[in-house]
């Protein structure tokens, strides 16, 4: 823990307890984030998305090179 905070040795204990009952479901949640994010990735790769899909807009969206790339992108990440 951390020195700045004076836990008593029951308080970390109990957190310590916490953490490894919480260890399985904190990997799952893991195996999720990794699996999303090069799903995400690919999609971003799949669309040629480049830096130019972020430059600035008229905020209208129409005849927007980058809102239509990155709409294709939320299409193949989520099925949209």
């Amino acid at each position: 823990m951390n020195e700045f905070f004076k836990f008593s040795n029951k308080t970390k204990a109990l957190a310590e307890t916490a953490l490894a009952k919480a260890e399985a479901r904190f990997r799952e949640i893991d195996t999720v984030t990794e699996y999303n994010q090069q799903k995400v990735l690919a999609a971003f790769i799949k669309n040629n998305v480049s830096e130019n899909c972020f430059g600035a807009t008229t905020g209208y969206g129409y005849g927007d090179k980058g809102r239509e790339v990155l709409d294709r992108v939320v299409a193949d990440s989520f099925g949209a």
